[in-house]
């Protein structure tokens, strides 16, 4: 069994920004003018595109500058957060960023830990061998200082304005079609998927899945955990699920999606590895905090026995969030295919049974997710299901636009309603690509 250590190591040395494929797969094609429909082409010339081409260019370019400020910003996570090279107690975020914008400079403990961190990246230590991916290529340590100042800058603007400046959640989402473009994951995401997927009216079983930004820990803003780092859950998740739902083929041809160099890597080395993979599941939510559905903690509880992987019980951890320790087997892994490629802009070389998209659309701009689903339908066989989370009313007209109208909307719960009537859930859009 690969380590997780050792599965970032053999990624990173191998992974190349820009680069388009890994293995021999067939890639994706860029999404061309043609290849959308009339009315999403309305769409586009409505908000300003008129030469999609050239704006398409634009995209990309920018996509690459988003790509490194999510890097920077799972830098400065890690380096406030994590414990795996200093004892000195972790940082929250938002905390940091308050202090930063309204005292005007970096506070003492976080200018501490950055540079540490900088001394620790740059060096040869073994217990940061996951965390090499984080590291600019062709920096020396000074440089590699100066760019982590510059990365908590830029993390602490966003965070200022998302936590303490924006009034409402239209203005959050604005924030985030700009920002870094993160590689958060996390098991919470796939309940959801979970529920949405055993209320579709499917008419065979899925016997291809794409997971568009399939997502790795390399460091969240919140719930930061050294145990977690490097580790990819999602489409474990959604064929876990399949098979519990019985709606999988006997062998679920698994393709991912990722803009991100380093995601497609690691999914391909541990595909190319066969081995089993060691993954800790673990809440977001505390149980000092929250009470949990049941519902829910049965999804934690269950999750990977339709996969056949052996694992420990649902135990609270030193925060109170519920945890397992689980081992996935190789099998699982030899189906994973991954592509890189921009939702958006990239075609992948379907035809899917069903495309899960979840935490990606809410980084996209009006005209990028116009764009997005016209790739999206492209890349559906007709009857094919896509799920997502994205709350924007935009997304269900460009779906309809596209040919995939909505078939289901639902808010999924993980918590009990608090005190003040607040509770926890995400979102599932389900939509069907017409015959």
């Amino acid at each position: 069994m690969l380590t997780r250590r050792q599965v970032l190591a053999l990624a990173v040395a191998t992974a190349v920004p820009g680069s388009a494929a890994w293995g021999a797969a067939a890639a994706p094609a860029a999404l061309r003018w043609t290849d959308l429909s009339p009315a999403l082409q309305r769409r586009l010339r409505a908000l300003g595109v008129a030469d999609f081409d050239a704006w398409a260019t634009a995209e990309r370019a920018d996509t690459v500058r988003r790509v490194e400020d999510g890097l920077g910003e799972h830098r400065v996570a890690v380096a406030l957060q994590s414990r795996l090279w200093t004892s000195d107690a972790p940082i929250e975020p938002a905390l940091s960023a308050r202090e930063f914008i309204e005292h005007r400079r970096v506070p003492q403990d976080a200018a501490r830990r950055l540079s540490s961190f900088a001394e620790a990246l740059a060096g040869t230590d073994g217990r940061l061998d996951m965390l090499r991916a984080l590291r600019p290529r062709g920096l020396d340590r000074a440089a590699l200082r100066g760019r982590l100042l510059d990365d908590y800058a830029r993390t602490m603007r966003f965070l200022y304005a998302k936590e303490f400046e924006a009034r409402n959640a239209d203005e959050v989402a604005r924030l985030y079609q700009d920002r870094g473009l993160s590689t958060d994951t996390g098991v919470d995401g796939g309940y959801a998927v979970s529920e949405a997927l055993g209320t579709l009216p499917i008419d065979r079983p899925v016997g291809r899945l794409l997971i568009v930004g399939p997502g790795l820990d390399l460091g969240p803003r919140t719930s930061l955990h050294d145990d977690t780092l490097g580790q990819t859950t999602q489409p474990f998740a959604v064929v876990d699920a399949l098979r519990a739902l019985g709606r999988a083929a006997p062998a679920v041809l698994v393709d991912t999606l990722d803009v991100n160099p380093v995601v497609g890597e690691v999914i391909g080395t541990l595909a190319r590895a066969n081995a089993d993979a060691s993954l800790v599941l673990r809440s977001s939510l505390s149980t000092r905090r929250h009470r949990l559905l049941p519902s829910y903690l049965d999804y934690l509880q269950t999750w990977g026995r339709a996969l056949g992987a052996p694992a420990s019980a649902l135990t609270p951890d030193a925060d109170g969030r519920p945890t397992r320790h689980v081992r996935v087997p190789a099998g699982a892994w030899q189906r994973l295919t991954p592509h890189a490629g921009h939702v958006a802009l990239d075609v992948a070389p379907g035809p899917y049974d069903l495309i899960v998209a979840t935490n990606v659309l809410t980084y996209l701009g009006e005209a990028a997710l116009v764009a997005a689903c016209g790739a999206l339908a492209r890349a559906l066989r007709p009857g094919g299901f896509l799920v997502h989370n994205e709350p924007r009313p935009a997304m269900e007209a460009a779906a309809v636009d596209a040919g995939m109208p909505v078939v289901q909307a639902r808010s999924v719960a993980f918590t009990a309603p608090d005190a003040s009537g607040r509770v926890e859930h995400d979102l599932a859009g389900v939509h069907r690509l017409l015959s």
